[in-house]
This record gives structure tokens, C-alpha cells and sequence, in this order.
């Protein structure tokens, strides 16, 4: 029996042109605005006292997101709102867990939330396709490193 070949070809771009050329577009211009529908839905969700884990899960995608963006330099001077942000999130999540995904939100925790969220409407307004495939990286490497904090599940 015959030895496999390490060798497999690299995958070739159709168009590397246009594929250079959408990568210096705007995300705001790429469609993204079912994505950001989504987010405000959660939030709005979020503020109600009807959030679903779901809902959650927008956000921390955001959430996620941002810090990313925030690495690269894109509204980095905004680091502190971003952890505030996060950790209020965090917080409440992990609240809403233990009583049995009811997620209700404290006035600070709200405002923290709100904030963070029009920063990544802000980032999203300025930075690159390019720019967020390189944030989409960092946060699934930090995913595959489980670097992220967990909101565990409620063990009962």
C-alpha cells in the first residue's frame, strides 16, 4: 500500500482584485444592518425583563466583538467603557442564570449595557471588512483558548 501525499493545494481566489478591493469597504456598507437589528432587539429585550439566553448570547457576541475592535485601535481610547460594559453584562447573565433565566438588569448595569452598545454601533460605523475578519479571529482564537469568561449553567 502506497504512502498519502502530504500535499494538498492552496485555494485560489477567483477575483483577488475585488476580493482586496471589498476588503477596504466599510463594514456599514457590506449589509450589516440585520446583524445590528438583532443586537438592538436583544437589547431592547434586555430592558424589558423578556430576554431569552438567546438574547444573551446577541449581546456577548457584540460584546465580543468590540474588545476585539478595540485591540486593533478602533475606539480603543473607550477600554473602560468596554470592560464596564462587559462586566455589567456579565453580571447580569450570570444573575439571570441562577434565577432561572429571568435576566432583570440594575439601573447601572443598563446604562453600562447602553453605552457599550452605541460604542460598537460607532466601531461598526468606522472600521473595515478587513478590519473586522481580523476581529472575528481574535475572538474565536480567545474562544479556542478559553480565555472568555463562562456563564455557567444553573447546577441544581
Amino acid at each position: 500500500m502506497r504512502k498519502r501525499s502530504k500535499y494538498r493545494p492552496k485555494p485560489q481566489l477567483p477575483d483577488p482584485l475585488a476580493w482586496v478591493l471589498n476588503g477596504l469597504k466599510p463594514v456599514a456598507e457590506a449589509g450589516i444592518v440585520d446583524v445590528q437589528i438583532k443586537n438592538h432587539n436583544a437589547i431592547d429585550a434586555l430592558r424589558r425583563g423578556a430576554a431569552t439566553r438567546l438574547d444573551i448570547d446577541y449581546i456577548i457576541e457584540a460584546f465580543n466583538v468590540m474588545e476585539a475592535l478595540s485591540r486593533l485601535g478602533v475606539a480603543s481610547e473607550y477600554k473602560d467603557e468596554i470592560k464596564a460594559a462587559q462586566d455589567a453584562l456579565y453580571a447580569a447573565a450570570k444573575r439571570g442564570v441562577d434565577a432561572g433565566y429571568r435576566f432583570v438588569l440594575k439601573a447601572a448595569e443598563l446604562n453600562a449595557i447602553n453605552l457599550g452598545m452605541e460604542v460598537h454601533d460607532a466601531q461598526v460605523e468606522v472600521t473595515s471588512i478587513a478590519t473586522m475578519e481580523k476581529a472575528m479571529d481574535i475572538v474565536l482564537g480567545e474562544l479556542k483558548k478559553k480565555r472568555m469568561r463562562v456563564i455557567l449553567e444553573k447546577t441544581t
